[in-house]
């Protein structure tokens, strides 16, 4: 993987905008040009950064930004698909990420599940959304969502897309996709 494709991923590009603008998870296709597209590895890519695992070697400085970069945006992710509530604890973010349409779960979904590391995660990343403003932290685990600073976060993360447009669509146009 590229820095590019971390980029991607942590801008949460590899998932879908709906026509109101709001980031949806399309289903996992067990298909060869789904399943070896760039979308789906930048998927695959965002979900390493937040799983448990062992740094063998390297640049730590730039992998532990590119870890901080991917809470955050799983943090992202989990308040976008909670659907625009006014108020959430950590409990049903982490819901949010293990459990998607139609009790979609674990590969199905996004490859988590509702472990401690999980908790620790996304604990962090909306603590991050928190101190910058995005969200209210009445309680240690609850959470209260300025919606308009959170559209602007959505905004800035995919600035190049369109709303309606599929991700694999969108990778396409762009070049990043083969089938």
């Amino acid at each position: 993987m590229s820095f590019a494709d971390v980029d991607s991923a942590v801008r949460l590009q590899c998932f879908d905008i709906d026509s109101r603008g709001c980031i949806t998870v399309s289903p996992v296709i067990v298909e060869p040009w789904f399943l070896n597209s760039r979308t789906f590895a930048h998927r695959l890519l965002l979900n390493a950064l937040t799983s448990p695992h062992v740094f063998l070697g390297g640049d730590a400085v730039t992998y532990e930004r590119h870890r901080k970069r991917a809470e955050h945006a799983l943090a992202v992710l989990a308040v976008a698909l909670l659907g625009g509530v006014n108020s959430f604890t950590l409990e049903e973010a982490v819901a949010a990420v293990t459990h998607g349409p139609e009790q979609a779960s674990g590969e199905d979904f996004l490859g988590y599940i509702g472990s401690r590391h999980l908790y620790t995660i996304l604990l962090r990343g909306l603590s991050r959304l928190a101190r910058h403003g995005i969200l209210r932290r009445p309680g240690r685990t609850r959470f209260e969502l300025d919606h308009a600073a959170f559209e602007a976060v959505i905004r800035l993360l995919r600035p190049a897309r369109g709303p309606g447009a599929p991700a694999w669509d969108n990778a396409r146009r762009e070049g990043g996709f083969t089938q």
